[in-house]
């Protein structure tokens, strides 16, 4: 497994979409939704940063409980259509490790920050959702081998 570091993030403003139901499904909807949003106001930029926040651990909560968000960090006093709120990413200490390849492998980088690093860490969970960070600027026209996401598990102190 990749290296695991600790880092202080600072609050991000953002404007997210919510979707609920199995993350395969939601997960899609919510891009969608969101990214059809942005592209049409003209919001996108360099600049902008593509977030994931799984809100249930989809191991204990049934997959059609799932809460998931998809976030841009978008600062803007555009009218927002129904489905699409402003938020801000929170601030704080994150253990951060560098997830390599297709998003449905994700569980195993977690798997690892959750099962293996966590315990012996001595660090303690924060009650906020994990943050995945999309590196790659169009996943759909990356190889799956080749995608990169960010992951920050929140801490205490």
């Amino acid at each position: 497994m990749p290296e695991v570091t600790i880092v202080n993030r600072s609050e991000e403003p953002m404007l997210y979409c919510p979707k609920q139901g199995p993350y395969g499904e939601s997960a899609g909807e919510a891009w969608g939704q969101l990214m059809s949003f942005a592209y049409s106001n003209g919001l996108m930029n360099s600049a902008v940063t593509s977030y994931g926040l799984t809100l249930d651990n989809p191991n204990y909560v049934d997959e059609e409980d799932i809460r998931y968000h998809a976030c841009l960090t978008i600062n803007t006093d555009i009218e927002l259509p129904s489905g699409i709120y402003r938020g801000t990413l929170p601030a704080g200490r994150y253990a951060k490790i560098l997830h390599k390849g297709p998003y449905e492998m994700l569980d195993e980088t977690y798997g690892y920050l959750l099962g293996v690093w966590l315990p012996a860490s001595n660090e303690v969970l924060r009650d906020i959702p994990c943050i995945d960070k999309y590196l790659n600027r169009d996943p759909r026209r990356t190889k799956p081998e080749n995608l990169r996401t960010e992951i920050y598990l929140p801490l205490e102190g």
